[in-house]
């Protein structure tokens, strides 16, 4: 009986090939996505919150199956292809205008690197096999072990592979992992149960997600977004993306930036009144022991975000911003 030689075939959702290149189920992953984005866009409307529940949940997934199987071997080039899906969903998500830094809006939503989040998840799956919570075949695949790991002359749990002259197998997941294991700091891997070490390990690969971020109406939300990345309406964040061709003010200020429309502007006025007078009885101090940059500061990421008793009144604080924001409607213009 004749077999037929096949360079391709699709096993548990994954594109395998003979050559053991990813382009193939690449290209199938940013497909899906795509698609989905476009319900992802659809529902812009939801609050932010629950946009973030959605994009992770069937967009980030899809991205996340197996890729401790394919995503250790990814060059440069094709992480870039998830990075850009994962931007469009952060600008859905966050509201965020055009030319947004991709980095300021993953530390806005709390989101790691594509990159980062390979290599957690597959760290991940490498601690459970080597502290042997996975069937006992796996285990013969992992790298062979030092005599003595601490070694300051070697100082590494793991020996290479003799195969690792070979690129494709030295990007491939079990390689490529036990170099990371070795490379990353002793706190990380250190822990008296394995869910602790789990943790320690998130706290390494993840980035913090302030949750205040999220509070607000959609609009407001979204105004203070933009102010906080550096990328609103105003003349001054537009010119810099070539989409004015003045930063001056319309009250004749040669610059109109978030200082500015906060403290200067007079065609604010009122609404600035009402917003400091409102301000006062939620601040840690006397609102005039506060320098304007600091006041600022506040407005935009609220104050001592790291005490729990605070959050209560950087809600307030975040509340009545936001309300100078829109009751201004400077910054509305073509919005939703």
């Amino acid at each position: 009986m004749d077999i037929t030689r096949i360079n391709k075939h699709r096993h548990l959702g994954v594109i395998l090939t003979s050559d053991l290149s990813c382009d193939d189920h690449l290209s199938l992953i940013i497909k899906r996505t795509n698609l989905k984005l476009s319900n992802l866009y659809r529902n812009k409307y939801l609050s932010r919150r629950t946009l973030d529940t959605i994009y992770k949940m069937n967009i980030r997934s899809c991205i996340d199956y197996c890729c401790q199987v394919w995503g250790p071997s990814l060059n440069e080039t094709q992480i870039s292809k998830i990075d850009k899906v994962q931007y469009r969903a952060a600008k859905i998500v966050s509201g965020a205008m055009y030319r947004t830094s991709s980095s300021a809006l993953r530390n806005e939503l709390g989101w790691e690197s594509t990159k980062d989040r390979i290599n957690y998840l597959s760290i991940i799956h490498f601690n459970k096999i080597q502290s042997n919570r996975t069937r006992p075949l796996i285990r013969t695949c992992l790298p062979p072990r030092n005599e003595n790991p601490l070694d300051l002359r070697v100082n590494r749990m793991y020996k290479p592979f003799p195969e690792e002259k070979n690129r494709v197998f030295s990007n491939s997941f079990f390689p490529k992992m036990a170099k990371l294991w070795d490379d990353l700091p002793h706190e990380c891997k250190g822990g008296s149960t394995n869910e602790e070490v789990e943790e320690n390990l998130a706290n390494h690969f993840k980035p913090l997600k302030n949750k205040l971020y999220s509070y607000g109406s959609k609009l407001g939300n979204k105004l203070q977004t933009q102010l906080r990345l550096g990328r609103s309406q105003l003349n001054s964040h537009l010119y810099d993306v070539g989409l004015s061709l003045t930063k001056k003010c319309a009250c004749g200020s040669p610059i109109e930036d978030t200082y500015h429309m906060i403290f200067n502007c007079p065609n604010y006025a009122k609404n600035r009144t009402d917003l400091f007078d409102g301000l006062e009885n939620c601040l840690v101090k006397k609102i005039k022991f506060y320098s304007k940059n600091q006041l600022m500061k506040i407005l935009l990421f609220g104050e001592n975000t790291d005490d729990n008793e605070r959050f209560p009144f950087n809600k307030i604080i975040f509340r009545k911003f936001q309300t100078f924001l829109l009751k201004s409607k400077r910054l509305v213009y073509n919005q939703l």
